[in-house]
Order: structure tokens, then sequence, then C-alpha cells
């Protein structure tokens, strides 16, 4: 069963550059290798049933890290039409057969609060 890891209200710079991750939730995203500064990672989003290619970044330099996702996520963005104050969440969920987690992503409507 999927796992809700992450959910964040985009900003402008979100949608236009790259998306902002929490330094607290870096752990739950895929782990980038000893000695490197990003990875790319396989997103489902589940709305559409296709797979975007995001790029987990943190700085090389700098007292803390600064997460944040691009590669393929601006591409994500225009495709859905995303905007600032739209909502995305993560989730992820073991594959039995390999022990890997499959990450998702979608929309998140909140239908009692639009905006």
């Amino acid at each position: 069963m999927a796992q809700m890891f992450y959910r964040k209200k985009l900003t402008a710079a979100d949608v236009i550059n790259k998306l902002a991750i929490a330094a607290d939730c870096l752990d739950q995203f895929p782990r980038i290798p000893p000695g490197q500064h990003s990875r790319i990672f396989q997103v489902l989003d589940v709305e559409c049933n296709c797979v975007w290619n995001f790029r987990l970044s943190v700085r090389m330099t700098g007292s803390y890290d600064k997460p944040t996702v691009g590669g393929q996520w601006i591409q994500f963005c225009k495709s859905r039409g995303i905007k600032k104050g739209h909502t995305i969440q993560f989730f992820k969920e073991r594959d039995e057969a390999t022990g890997n987690f499959r990450y998702m992503i979608n929309l998140f409507y909140d239908f009692f609060n639009p905006e």
C-alpha cells in the first residue's frame, strides 16, 4: 500500500525553477550516493499513468543540504498545467519482489477550500 510522505503547496519558484524540498523530509526520498550531490529517480504520475525522471539534488557546500527536485520537474508542471498555489503529494510503496521503493506523485485537490 502506498504511503504519502510529502505534501507541498507550490510557490512560483517551485513551478518555474525547481521544487524546494523541506530538509527534514530528505530521508523519505531516494538516497543520494555518498560523494555525489544528486540522483535521478523515477516517479509515476498516478493521474496520467506516465513516468517522469526527476533529479533530487542537494548543495555541495554550505551549512545545510537545501534539497531540490529538478530533472523533468518543469516538464511535469507544464504538462499538467500546475501553477503557484496547487498542492502536490509524493507517495512511495515498497516493491515486494525487489525490496525497492516505487515513487508516485499526484495533484491534491481540496474541493472544500478552493483558491
